[in-house]
Parts: structure tokens; sequence; C-alpha cells
């Protein structure tokens, strides 16, 4: 199995530039244009239980 990780490194979401916004919007569709499941995590325990979701 592939992860693949869209990072923004800062402590909350909510604290986003509209170039940050940005990125993070590209990286979605660039992986639903490839057709890769995807989540949203902030925390480590998010990034896991994706990726027990998405397993084949």
């Amino acid at each position: 199995m592939k992860v693949y990780l869209v990072t923004e490194s800062k402590g909350s979401a909510n604290n986003l530039r509209d170039e940050e916004k940005a990125e993070i919007t590209c990286g979605k569709a660039h992986l639903k244009a490839l057709k890769v499941p995807y989540g949203v995590a902030i925390a480590l325990d998010r990034v896991l239980a994706i990726k027990r979701r998405t397993r084949p």
C-alpha cells in the first residue's frame, strides 16, 4: 500500500494563508484525479484511521 501525504505544517488549520489553502486544495484535486483515496488529518491517530479505512 502506498501512502501519499500532502502536508501543511501549521499548528492549526484555522491559521492558513490563502496560498497554503490553495496548496491543500490542489493536493486534494490531484489525488482525486488519480483516484487515490484520501482523508484530512491533523493528528497521527487520524492518519492511521484513514490508512486502516483505505486498505485493499
